[in-house]
């Protein structure tokens, strides 16, 4: 499981000022990986819950936690991604995650994407 903070920024051309949209969700990724080597190769479907969200106006001043109702509470979407591994354990990757649903319905219809670097240890080696 990943803790995963996503956003977005709405203008409208009445409005001079930005609205910043924060999302906070726990993803669970599904992946299959090819080991070649160092070399990690993944790719696989991962299911969203969007926990919780915040809005920031800077005309405001403030982040407000909103209601998630206009939005979706699950995401489906997938996940494919490259890494190394080294032989003592350590390792550092990047990973592309895109939603398949909308995050919030009409008027405005979102989806998630979002590019994530990583380091990682692997405890335990067969």
């Amino acid at each position: 499981m990943l803790y995963i903070r996503k956003g977005f920024q709405l203008s409208t051309p009445s409005f001079t000022a930005q609205t910043s949209v924060r999302l906070h969700y726990l993803n669970l990724p599904l992946l299959a990986k090819i080991k070649a080597g160092g070399l990690v190769l993944e790719a696989g479907p991962q299911l969203g819950y969007l926990l919780s969200l915040r809005d920031y106006n800077p005309t405001l001043t403030l982040r407000e936690q909103r209601s998630v109702d206009p939005y979706q509470r699950w995401e489906l979407g997938y996940a494919a991604g490259i890494s190394y591994e080294l032989r003592n354990g350590l390792g550092i990757g990047a990973r592309y995650n895109a939603g398949l649903t909308n995050v919030r319905q009409a008027p405005n219809r979102i989806r998630n994407a979002s590019f994530q670097l990583h380091l990682s240890y692997l405890v335990a080696r067969r």
